[in-house]
């Protein structure tokens, strides 16, 4: 089989499988014990933590370790809303988000909260004006729905269908710029290990003297939060980090899953920075932290830090592969007429005008209101939850100037191709790749099945390729006779003309 199916799950690193069986071997006690195993088991677990968020350059963020993504997010959102509900019922999001996210919001709704979705652009990416109010900035932007009564904006790094990466830098500036109390809530769970280095990253040694010998970065440590200068924090230099220099400034609350970065499933991390509240949403006894109850597993901390490690490590020349990998599909499928590659690009066939409604902020959509909420007038095409758009490019490599985004990252991900064939549903080319030992998806994994793409309607405004959209996702462990077979199955399953309407 052709495995093409790595936004939904990447198989664990043998080194991280390593690293877990050992913390499982050699840490025995109950971290929230007091005797000494158990006091060696939470330092253990505490060390782990402060060595991610050295990784990720996150500084003093706490590191709260959940069952998944889903967990963490739900943590962040319903127990972000719950513990600053005093402060307003508005809530804002975007329609590119990840179920888990989505579904958060919708029982938000239901018990009362207004719900906003940020108007996105034709490349995929929340509409933030890049100018002052009346300085020419534009209509229909993220700035309209952040008011002194919005609790949190949720925003994904990068979606899970088309790989777009948010302007997060841009979109947190922007939020607390309007309202310092709002929290900013990032599912990094598609972003995180698939970025090319970004510099030295450090962890802390038990030697202060030692970091004296660092003159990588200065007197200012590894990000412009929290991280510390080096002759005060025993911060050394391990390896590249994995996200630029002051991506987590205005973020609040970060959430992610190693088992999408060739970790362990059955974990995920929530970082919360320090002045963040959070209404628990699981009940129990004391643990590492008062926000999640739960007796903490040394062995996921250890193994996820271990996933980190090896990301930082080997990071460029992951990235090299994957955009090869990229290169050569995307050459492949612009031999068909039929194919539509419906990731964002420089170069696409869109339409060139859209109405003044498409740009405008969305409501949470009708069909999602509890029942005896007022109706609003709403189109068809509000039913795909669409929002604004306009174009981008997808550069091999993250330059360090990228217009619009202030932090060099990439318009998109080289990890995703997403495609559209004429006249075929998702689940039936899905079907027909399966049957020839191809492995991809319809949509994201955790997505309801024989349903549009949100996403892909969003940003193509084309409702049949959005019904037909199918999810290639590629790694630096895609070999060049995976994209051999994967062509030879795509053109016995598809070659020909269309076979009629989708």
């Amino acid at each position: 089989m052709v495995y093409l199916d790595y936004a939904a799950h990447t198989p664990a690193d043998p080194a991280v499988l390593d690293a877990y069986c050992r913390a499982t071997a050699d840490y025995i006690g109950n971290p929230n014990s007091s005797h000494a195993l158990g006091a060696s088991a939470a330092a253990r677990i505490a060390e782990a933590g402060a060595h991610i968020a050295a990784l990720l350059g996150c500084g003093d963020m706490e590191v709260i370790y959940t069952s998944g993504a889903t967990e963490a997010n739900n943590l962040a959102i319903l127990g972000g809303a719950g513990a600053y509900r005093e402060n307003g019922r508005r809530l804002v999001t975007t329609a590119l988000e990840h179920s888990s996210v989505s579904a958060c919001f919708t029982a938000l709704q239901q018990k009362g909260w207004e719900v906003d979705l940020a108007p996105v652009g034709a490349d995929g990416r929340v509409r933030v004006p890049s100018q002052a109010p009346g300085a020419g900035a534009w209509g229909g932007t993220l700035r309209e729905l952040i008011r002194q009564d919005t609790v949190m904006v949720s925003v994904c790094a990068v979606d899970g269908e088309l790989g777009v990466v948010q302007p997060i830098r841009e979109i947190g500036a922007l939020i607390k710029s309007i309202n310092p109390d709002c929290l900013f809530h990032v599912d990094g769970t598609q972003l995180v290990g698939k970025l090319p280095g970004w510099g030295y990253c450090g962890t802390s040694v038990p030697d202060t003297a030692a970091a004296a010998a660092w003159d990588g970065f200065g007197a200012e440590g590894v990000c412009d939060h929290g991280v510390v200068s080096p002759a005060t924090s025993g911060v050394v230099p391990t390896g590249q980090s994995l996200l630029p220099e002051g991506f987590f400034r205005d973020i609040d609350l970060f959430s992610f899953a190693p088992h999408k970065c060739y970790g362990l499933g059955g974990m995920g991390v929530l970082l919360r920075k320090p002045h963040v509240a959070l209404e628990p949403q699981l009940m129990g006894g004391k643990s590492t932290g008062i926000y999640r109850s739960g007796t903490p597993v040394v062995a996921h901390a250890a193994a996820t830090e271990r996933a980190l490690e090896l990301a930082a490590e080997n990071a460029d020349n992951r990235w090299d592969r994957v955009c090869a990998a990229n290169a050569r599909l995307r050459a492949f499928f612009g031999t068909f007429g039929y194919v539509h590659i419906n990731n964002p690009t420089g170069k696409n066939d869109l339409p060139a005008e859209r109405s003044k409604a498409d740009t405008a902020p969305q409501k949470w959509p009708s069909s999602q209101r509890p029942v005896g909420s007022a109706p609003a007038e709403r189109s068809k095409a509000d039913t795909f939850l669409q929002s604004g758009n306009h174009e981008c490019a997808l550069s091999r490599r993250p330059h360090r100037a990228v217009p619009g985004d202030g932090m060099g990252m990439p318009g998109a991900l080289p990890h995703f191709l997403n495609i559209s064939i004429d006249g075929y549903r998702a689940e039936d080319a899905q079907r027909l790749l399966s049957e020839a030992g191809v492995c991809v998806s319809t949509k994201s994994a955790c997505s309801s099945p024989k349903t549009p793409s949100r996403i892909v309607y969003n940003v193509s405004q084309d409702k049949k390729r959005a019904r037909g959209s199918i999810r290639i996702s590629i790694s630096h462990l895609t070999t060049e006779e995976d994209i051999e077979r994967f062509m030879e199955a795509f053109r016995k399953c598809f070659a020909g003309s269309p076979p009629g309407k989708s």
